[in-house]
């Protein structure tokens, strides 16, 4: 079965939590394939999520889409609704495997953590891409 190899897109969905246990789902959005980490920014009007995309891939598989690459989305945030809105396309870098990505404490700039380099065989380094 190939269906993890050609899934779809992400989610990032916004629940209320309610005491009583009964929680509402207030909105959803699409993000990258394969979200793997987020962040809500400190001012709570953006997220930020890593997506792997399919850089799990090995090599060998030259032939699936989105391998050689992954991606950030940035997701706008209403904090009085919780309403979700996807801003603009992904944001594409090199680097495979993104872990996780954060806001600094102004909500300028990001940080996202790259585990290694695409054809590197035995991954011997990371790095964190810093965006601004």
């Amino acid at each position: 079965d190939l269906g993890a190899i050609f899934n779809g897109k992400g989610k990032l969905v916004s629940i209320k939590f309610n005491p009583s246990g009964n929680h509402d789902i207030i909105s959803k959005t699409k993000v990258g394939l394969s979200p793997e980490g987020f962040d809500l920014s400190p001012d709570g009007n953006y997220a930020i999520v890593a997506n792997m995309r399919r850089t799990y891939g090995p090599k060998a598989f030259w032939f699936v889409p989105a391998r050689t690459g992954a991606s950030l989305s940035l997701v706008k945030v209403d904090p009085e609704t919780g309403i979700l809105k996807t801003l603009g396309k992904e944001y594409l870098f090199e680097g495979v495997l993104p872990e996780d990505a954060i806001f600094d404490t102004e909500s300028n700039s990001i940080a996202v953590a790259v585990y290694h380099e695409q054809d590197e065989l035995f991954p011997t380094h990371g790095w964190l891409d810093l965006w601004n």
